[in-house]
């Protein structure tokens, strides 16, 4: 998607639009270079215009910003990553990889770079490259890292459609694998203290929530019956809440309250936002059945508790 700017040139427009790991700031990508923004009060922080910018990751809300070039006229290749000071307005360092980086995460321990093929992890501390990960094709440079200090990373398994790894970026271990969907995941996020893993279905309509690290399925909700693209999903600060939105126009947001109940099917009331449904023991032996008799295309339908509210 992309929006304008005002910033006095109408024809720079937003190429990379992402929030800091605590959702505090704002930082933003445009033809003409990047911008930070606080959230609260909502004002401007910093600007450079030294050119296109498709990636800038905060630091939580340190002076360190981490940048990748775009655009019809780069500030720099997109094969380079460059760690940037706001407050010194200079670079810390420069990365250089063989082919265009795609997606880059960090916390105050790791920072984390998407290729397509590849993800590095270096220490962000001295900067040094750590471990390197095969991975499928992963053009979307779907993969999330935890901002606690656990250091668990998620990304697509290698060869097995639908797959998602539970890895330990601190100790550089596997730490368990999980069959999200049935294919590629379009999605997926982390909350804030890197416990809980939410993906989204290629088909837009399912998404599911794991615990991390055991990798043991906690919710499925069902966004719709109808096919959409699913273009991001986030937890909210207490992980009491799940959203998402897609190319229909429309954000979802999903009950998360009650999930320990939800393992023994029992019924659970948030006293804020009324009740959460969950799959009833009954229910489930009622599904088993059903599943026998009918299509997985129709039974499928009935999977995943609905959401309750959406914009």
């Amino acid at each position: 998607m992309s929006m304008g700017i005002k910033n006095g040139d109408p024809d720079s427009s937003v190429l990379y639009v992402s929030f800091n790991q605590d959702a505090t700031c704002i930082s933003v990508g445009t033809r003409q270079g990047f911008f930070v923004y606080s959230c609260e009060p909502f004002a401007r922080s910093f600007q450079d215009a030294a050119g296109g910018i498709g990636l800038a990751e905060m630091l939580f809300s340190s002076s360190l910003i981490v940048l990748v070039g775009a655009g019809e006229q780069p500030a720099f290749s997109p094969r380079r990553l460059r760690v940037w000071n706001t407050k010194t307005s200079a670079a810390i360092c420069d990365l250089n990889f063989v082919t265009a980086v795609l997606g880059v995460q960090l916390n105050r321990q790791r920072l984390v770079v998407v290729l397509e093929k590849k993800i590095y992890i270096f220490d962000i501390n001295s900067m040094q490259v750590l471990n390197t990960l095969d991975t499928s094709s992963n053009p979307k440079a779907l993969c999330v890292l935890s901002p606690a200090d656990n250091g668990y990373l998620a990304f697509p398994a290698g060869g097995v459609a639908g797959e998602i790894v539970l890895y330990d970026a601190i100790n550089l271990s596997v730490l368990n694998a999980v069959q999200a969907h049935r294919g590629m995941p379009v999605a997926l996020a982390m909350n804030a203290t890197g416990t809980l893993l939410a993906t989204a279905s290629d088909t837009g309509t399912i998404l599911r929530v794991f615990d991390v690290p055991s990798g043991k399925k906690r919710a499925t909700f069902r966004r719709g019956s109808y096919p959409a693209t699913i273009y991001s999903v986030a937890f909210n600060p207490t992980s009491t809440l799940l959203c998402c939105s897609s190319d229909t126009g429309t954000v979802h947001i999903f009950s998360l309250t009650g999930l320990e109940s939800a393992v023994t099917g029992s019924y659970s009331l948030s006293p804020m936002l009324g009740p959460v449904t969950r799959l009833e023991p009954k229910a489930a032996t009622t599904k088993a059945m059903l599943s026998s008799y009918l299509p997985s295309s129709v039974t499928r339908i009935a999977e995943g508790a609905r959401d309750f509210a959406y914009v």
